[in-house]
């Protein structure tokens, strides 16, 4: 059976959150009684030992906050809230339990968060272990050490006092309260799902009853097949045993025939063989009748004298070949460096047109440059010098930027300036309207009130005039009935005269009730005339205000207003509207000028610069290439150069020339020398 121990509280309903406000409780067995005065705290411990063993809350304290120490009376944003249980589980071991919450103020609410909870364990030698509600469900595990079911822990053991009253409350509420307790739902739950076993079962037998008369014929079936398979295989061991006989007669044979073929198929690589060579001969035959009819006259020397000559020959022209691709290399490094020096007499022909285009254009921009200073020191008032021209646009910008910086600040405050006054007028507007819409309403309804009071007394004194002639008649009939009676009474007619008095009556009576409501709706009326006095003299208070402010206002609103302010106060608001946006528009134009402006100068500025670093690369250009240019001369003249080039490049298609012929020389005394090995055998 599991025991509580001891519990300690801390930052939880009136218990402090500091650490020397945590009290202790321990518990005695087999009871333990809790009293106290009301405010005491003896709910709070409930309400401690429910939340620790079930994890609940009590009643309002997720959404508010309620169940932690309030932040407002702990003078701080944050409050924890820590409980901790130490109890025997149901196994005897000692678990001790902690869980934690915190309570932060926000501006409007509460807000409750939990923490992570810890459950501490004694191990099997006694060493603590603890384990924290991120590897365990804590609830579960409480459940589970208590030894008793969450729906006796809630509503039985530690049940709130606020919801104490349950078993008062109504049957189905009741019924589920105490198949919670009981843990009737589960068994249900079983009974349902053995009821469903067993209907499942019972349809399970049904086919499988069904099935049983179409398995008795699958068997028949299966032994006549396994009678049939019984029969063929008797039929194929015979078949069997008369294939080995034949086998054993053909052995011999077989033996025979691979004999005889292996002999044909040498047969036939002889013949192949026989018919090559006989090819190769007919083929040697054919080429020496043809080298016979080619050679003229036969070499009459020895076959080694043949070979020696063949060998000159052949060390000859290879002596010639390489000649000749030397002749050709020379010949193609004198072409390619024609080429090379052509390409490049006409790059630096094009650099030097180019340089002096660019030059011509330097100094025309140098002259312009000359011309744009002479006339800017002419319109400006200031002595500039030429050279500090920069400098002085640069400040005069920075100037201009400043100036127009401070101009937009100084607009910009202003419009801040009227647009809170603009706002204070709009929330001053829209407050008088809405009191001048109701008391327009309340002025209307009053009117109508008034125009149905005087409707009203209009008709009281008709009622009055009809009552004092009803007085009248009742004072003639007395006189009547004293004059009837003094002459004798006719008792018919009396009575008929005494109903009809009496309807009479009560109808007036009826009357006279209509007369005393419509009284007293004439002195409600009359307090809602005082009412309507009140709101005539509080709206001619509120224009008053709204003339004052108009008033105090009355510059800037000129000002807004180009002088003329609008007469009615519902048009100011449209009116104001209407110059903002004409401000605005200027606003934004005046902004869109000074970008353009700003673009125009940042563009003239990166142009310059490109135009700078342009001509000084170009002067780094044109000094190197002239040093280049100087380098290749020697410090010869430039024509004198070229004219030597070119007699260079006349004496080297000279060569080429000479080295073509002497090629077709040598080709033609190779073709002398194979045309002699012809005709000499």
């Amino acid at each position: 059976m599991s025991r509580l121990h001891k519990m300690s509280v801390q930052g939880i309903r009136s218990f402090g959150n500091r650490d020397q406000d945590t009290q202790v409780i321990t518990f005695f067995s087999p009871l333990t009684v809790i009293v106290g005065p009301n405010g005491s705290g003896k709910t709070t411990i409930i309400e401690c030992l429910k939340y620790m063993a079930t994890g609940i809350m009590p009643p309002g304290a997720k959404t508010g906050g309620a169940f932690v120490h309030d932040p407002k009376v702990a003078h701080d944003t944050e409050v924890r809230g820590q409980i901790r249980l130490l109890f025997q589980d149901v196994t005897g071991h000692n678990v001790q339990v902690q869980r934690t919450l915190v309570a932060t103020q926000k501006k409007t609410s509460i807000s409750l968060r939990t923490l992570e909870g810890v459950i501490i364990r004694e191990g099997i030698n006694g060493e603590p272990i603890q384990i924290t509600s991120k590897c365990i469900e804590l609830d579960k595990e409480m459940v589970t050490a208590f030894g008793v079911s969450t729906a006796i822990l809630e509503n039985v053991i530690f049940c709130h006092q606020e919801e104490s009253n349950w078993p008062l409350s109504e049957g189905k509420q009741l019924k589920n309260k105490f198949d919670d307790i009981f843990a009737a739902t589960k068994y249900m739950k079983a009974l349902e799902l053995i009821r469903k076993i067993r209907t499942e079962k019972l349809q399970t037998v049904k086919i499988s009853r069904a099935e049983i008369g179409h398995l008795k014929t699958y068997r028949d079936m299966l032994n006549q097949k396994r009678r049939q398979h019984a029969e063929i295989d008797e039929r194929r061991q015979a078949s069997k045993a008369n294939v080995d006989s034949i086998k054993l007669k053909l052995e011999p044979i077989d033996s025979r025939l691979e004999f005889i073929v292996k002999e044909n198929s040498k047969m036939i690589d002889f013949q192949r063989r026989v018919d090559r060579l006989t090819n190769e001969c007919e083929a040697l035959k054919k080429q020496i009748r043809e080298l016979n009819a080619v050679i003229d006259e036969p070499f009459q020397g020895s076959e080694d004298e043949l070979k020696l000559l063949i060998s000159n020959f052949q060390r000859d022209q290879d002596k010639k070949k390489r000649e000749l691709q030397d002749l050709e290399a020379k010949k193609l490094a004198t072409e390619r460096q024609m080429k090379k020096l052509t390409d490049k007499r006409t790059s630096d022909t094009t650099r030097l047109g180019a340089y002096e285009f660019e030059e011509k254009q330097y100094k025309s921009n140098l002259i312009r440059r000359l011309q744009f200073l002479n006339e800017y020191n002419q319109q400006s008032s200031q002595i500039i010098d030429k050279n500090d021209l920069v400098n002085y646009l640069d400040k005069q910008i920075k100037t201009e930027q400043k100036q127009l910086m401070e101009k937009r600040l100084f607009y910009q405050q202003q419009e801040t300036n009227i647009q809170k006054d603009l706002d204070k007028f709009r929330e001053q507007r829209i407050k008088t309207e809405s009191t001048i819409k109701l008391k327009s309403s309340q002025v209307e309804k009053t009117l109508k009130e008034i125009q149905d009071i005087k409707q009203q007394q209009k008709q009281i004194e008709q009622y009055l005039k009809q009552l004092n002639d009803l007085n009248k008649r009742i004072e003639r009939k007395e006189d009547e009935y004293q004059q009837k009676l003094t002459n004798g009474i006719n008792l018919e007619q009396l009575k008929l005269d005494i109903s009809t008095d009496e309807q009479k009556r009560v109808q007036l009576q009826f009357e006279l009730k209509d007369l005393n409501d419509e009284i007293d709706n004439l002195l409600v009326n009359a307090k809602i005339n005082t009412e309507y006095e009140m709101f005539k003299k509080e709206k001619s208070e509120r224009d008053e205000q709204i003339r004052k402010i108009k008033l105090r206002h009355h510059e800037i609103l000129t000002t807004i207003f180009h002088g003329s302010i609008p007469e009615q106060d519902s048009n100011i608001y449209g009116q104001f509207e209407i110059e903002h946006r004409k401000l605005q528009q200027t606003r934004m134009s005046l902004e869109k000028q000074v970008q353009d402006i700003r673009q125009e100068l940042s563009g003239k500025e990166e142009k310059r610069r490109l135009l700078s670093d342009e001509l000084k690369r170009k002067d780094s250009l044109r000094n190197e290439y002239s040093d280049r240019l100087q380098e290749q001369l020697n410090g010869q003249v430039y024509e004198e150069y070229l004219e030597k080039l070119s007699s260079d490049v006349k004496q080297k298609q000279d060569e080429k020339g000479n080295i073509v012929g002497m090629e077709k020389t040598y080709q033609k005394f190779v073709n002398q020398v194979r045309s002699t090995l012809k005709n000499d055998p």
